[in-house]
């Protein structure tokens, strides 16, 4: 059985991860040795526990030091490391900020020792200030990680610096990995809170991490999976009549146990991914079966799909058939993960046809999908619908839940810039709020008649003439271009 042993250039880490009689050796990124004890990292860390096993045979690859000590290689510099070794040794890291707190996370996510990070989280808090300096950066990372109690901590911290009179920022480098729900439950939750009082009862029906769906937010209408699944009879998709000529040769079964007889040679062509995850049969009387993870609501769509049948409409031309937004995304996300182009390329259409009827919520269907031009339409409707900023922090729709918080900060930063453009167009121009060619079109007529009404107190408007016409045209124009020519100077952030 071979060895290797290191020969490259390092260094040593400090007490206490420097003792000769360790038995472990972890190396770091930057090439430090990190001296240490298999028993304490296995009692800390389930992980750690595991990749020593019960023996200790030299491992087949296994490189050790010049004294004949195992080491491992680390993906960790050897400040973060340090920090997290310090964790589970009886001595406690000594953190300088919030974002070496949340790298120590992010370690201790990686290694499963959750409970004692969880611990120590309250105690660094309060030794450095950091809740009552930097609620909002705590509060994210309280999020990212999951920690309901501590983002509640720090939200209530947010609170009361707001009380305070301090001034904090809309957003945080820290708010770049939580969601754009949590974000939205953060600034309702700092809303309400300045004019209430926050007890057992508010919390029992309001989280912030995940949303409780006792916490009376309105949210838009929509049909959950589980109903869209019991809807799909797999006898509609016999009656279509693919398998009347040709018998079907592969089974499509869908997570909820329905299964949809097709043809392998036209999945191969539309997704070979797809035909290359069947299973033999297990007797002559079956057919290969390709067991997909997607529920059958899907899966119909899916294989419509490939047999050359659109998405469409309703007859209605304002709701989809058997389709919101939020099953376009997971259908994009299937046709992704089967290689079947032409699915993602309908449904983008698809989504596109419903921009105008709810411009919100597809913007953050867009965001989900990578869609960068969705998602600007949809953030201009947003803009030129003229929603005030405070109806906006009051919007929620499902899609927020899987988009990050950056995407909803700069939708609404982006309205806000949007309507200020308008407003100084407006000015320019001496009109009220005007967004369409029609609301241009009749202000400006009206301020051109009180111009030109010899009259006016008689109530009667003189003739105009060809070129007074034209005068008034050109100036509508001119409107609606300057209105156009500053809102596309706005850059859109995706």
């Amino acid at each position: 059985m071979s060895t290797n042993t290191i020969s490259v250039s390092y260094t040593y880490a400090s007490h206490p991860f420097d003792r000769d009689d360790a038995d472990v050796i972890l190396l770091s990124s930057d090439s430090v040795r990190f001296l240490v004890y298999k028993n304490i990292l296995s009692l800390a860390s389930p992980v750690f526990s595991n990749l020593f096993g019960d023996g200790d045979a030299r491992a087949e690859g296994q490189a050790y030091s010049e004294k004949g000590v195992p080491i491992i290689d680390v993906s960790e510099d050897s400040a973060t490391l340090d920090a997290f070794l310090r964790l589970i040794y009886p001595v406690g890291p000594a953190l300088m900020d919030v974002s070496e707190l949340e790298r120590l996370w992010e370690v201790s996510f990686k290694y499963e020792t959750t409970l004692a990070m969880t611990k120590y989280v309250a105690q660094a808090a309060a030794l450095h200030g950091f809740l009552d300096t930097k609620p909002l950066e705590m509060f994210a990372v309280a999020c990212r990680f999951g920690l309901e109690q501590n983002a509640r901590t720090a939200a209530q911290h947010a609170v009361g610096a707001i009380a305070r009179g301090v001034s904090l920022p809309n957003y945080v480098a820290e708010m770049d990995h939580i969601s754009a729900g949590a974000y939205f439950r953060l600034k309702k939750h700092l809303n309400c809170a300045s004019t209430m009082s926050v007890t057992d009862a508010y919390w029992s029906t309001f989280s912030l991490v995940q949303r409780n769906p006792a916490d009376g937010v309105i949210v838009s209408s929509t049909p959950s999976s589980a109903n869209l699944s019991e809807s799909v009879d797999p006898q509609v998709w016999l009656d279509a009549g693919l398998l009347v000529r040709n018998p079907a040769d592969v089974t499509i079964r869908s997570s909820d146990g329905v299964d949809f007889p097709a043809h392998k040679l036209i999945l191969s062509t539309m997704s070979p991914k797809l035909v290359a995850e069947a299973t033999p049969p297990t007797s002559e009387s079956e057919l290969p079966v390709v067991a997909m993870s997607e529920p059958s609501y899907v899966v119909h769509t899916l294989l419509r799909v490939c047999y050359g049948f659109p998405l469409q409409l309703s007859t209605e031309g304002r709701h989809l058939e058997d389709w919101m937004m939020s099953q376009i995304t997971d259908l994009v996300r299937a046709a992704r993960k089967y290689e079947t182009p032409r699915a993602v390329d309908q449904a983008r259409v698809l989504l596109r046809s419903s921009l105008r009827e709810d411009p919100f919520r597809a913007y953050f269907v867009a965001i989900a999908l990578g869609f960068r031009d969705e998602a600007e339409a949809a953030a201009k409707l947003v803009a030129v619908n003229q929603v005030a900023e405070d109806a906006l922090w009051g919007a929620y729709v499902p899609e927020m839940e899987d988009v990050g918080a950056k995407a909803y900060c700069n939708l609404l930063q982006y309205v806000v810039a949007v309507q200020a453009a308008a407003r100084g167009v407006k000015d320019r121009f001496g009109l009220d709020q005007t967004f369409s060619l029609v609301k241009v079109y009749l202000p400006v007529v009206e301020r051109e008649y009180s111009k030109m009404t010899v009259s006016k107190k008689a109530g009667k408007i003189p003739s105009l003439t060809s070129n007074e016409r034209q005068q008034i045209l050109n100036s509508s124009h001119d409107l609606e271009k300057g209105l156009q020519y500053d809102i596309n100077r706005i850059p859109f952030v995706f």
